[in-house]
């Protein structure tokens, strides 16, 4: 304990000598393992919250290291102090979204993402050049922001708006025949993670709508904010062109369920919704991520047959998962008579009477 006050000592003095860090390049490997094994072996909560933050405010790290230290909080609320602490000196900051995986709760991963969004304008606003430049050199199509989406994801985070920007001034000064910049666009697009604004952007450097549409249909699984994917109908004049695209996302040939809710609007989860849940789900890494997603395309969709409801949960591998879903599914659930059956889908007793009770006290 006395060694680690004089360490904490060591690195508050650190902080206050060397001031604004630039941070380029991660930590090794072996001072990183060595700081990890540190905070692991602290069994006081604060002083290894204390000690985390002042890691990272003194370091330069990478999201992946982000990740494992916050993994060690068992407190959502430490992870959420300890992360908003890490992401200045983080020196990926495309990928600190990865960080997510490591929250159980949802309502905390909202909180992290608006904190990385308001450092994220902020820094736009510093660098209003850049900025200025990027947004007048796009074609004047209306774009949805993807910083605000929490819908159903086809992968981990938009590329940042500089990246992007290069690739997109390559294929607009392209000299490529249609064909092959239209390929070219889309290897580009699933190889990498880019919102609906950026696929748009991208896509509009065609000059034939039949080769826009081929590129749009291929990268509809990928992009990041998938709800939002219907915006992209503005690059096809054509009418003929542009029912073809909705028909394809609307996924009108398979819907499964349809019911309505009491502003008389249509709800509907098609099979091709469910395919989509599911991959979510199942790419994610840990089962508490796995919750998340989850949770996200319930609030997202909204009504759900129980049938789908028991079909999402045996995505889970733990009991405890399963119960957090399915008591949170409830509410989303559009024929609650029948929520008894989800039961099925438990190993345990104790789980079936948590939910029944749960249900009951709704």
């Amino acid at each position: 304990m006395k060694r680690l006050i004089l360490l904490l000592s060591f690195v508050s003095l650190s902080l206050l000598t060397f001031g604004q860090m630039t941070c380029t390049t991660p930590v090794s490997t072996t001072f990183f393992q060595r700081e990890y094994g540190t905070i692991n072996s602290t069994t006081n909560s604060t002083t290894r919250l204390n000690y985390a933050i002042n890691m990272v405010n003194t370091n330069c790290v990478s999201s992946a290291q982000v990740k494992q230290i916050a993994l060690l909080f068992f407190s959502e609320q430490d992870k959420l102090e300890f992360a908003k602490a890490a992401y200045k000196n983080t020196v990926d900051k495309e990928n600190f979204y990865d960080v997510y995986d490591a929250f159980a709760s949802f309502s905390t991963v909202f909180r992290l993402h608006d904190y990385v969004v308001l450092q994220r304008s902020q820094n736009t606003y510093t660098n209003t050049v850049t900025t200025t430049i990027v947004v007048a050199d796009y074609p004047t199509y209306i774009y949805p922001d993807y910083t605000a989406y929490f819908g159903v994801t086809g992968c981990t985070y938009a590329m940042d708006e500089n990246t992007f920007y290069n690739t997109y001034s390559s294929y607009k000064l392209s000299k490529m025949v249609e064909n092959l910049k239209a390929s070219g666009i889309k290897d580009f697009i699933n190889n990498n993670c880019l919102s609906t604004a950026q696929i748009m952007k991208l896509t509009s450097t065609l000059s034939m709508e039949s080769y826009r549409l081929d590129v749009l249909k291929a990268v509809y699984l990928r992009v990041y904010d998938r709800g939002n994917f219907g915006y992209a109908d503005q690059l096809l004049p054509s009418s003929t062109y542009k029912i073809d695209f909705n028909n394809f996302i609307k996924g009108n040939n398979t819907t499964t369920t349809t019911t309505t809710t009491n502003n008389n609007t249509l709800c509907t989860v098609t099979a091709n919704d469910m395919n989509d849940i599911k991959s979510s789900i199942n790419t994610s890494s840990f089962d508490n991520t796995k919750v998340t997603v989850g949770k996200q395309a319930l609030a997202a969709k909204k009504c759900f047959t129980v049938a789908q409801i028991k079909e999402i949960l045996g995505l889970y591998s733990f009991e405890s998962s399963k119960l957090d879903v399915a008591k949170y599914a409830y509410d989303y659930c559009i024929d609650k008579s029948n929520y008894y059956q989800v039961n099925d889908v438990f190993s345990f007793s104790s789980s079936k009477d948590d939910l029944t009770k749960y249900v009951q006290g709704k």
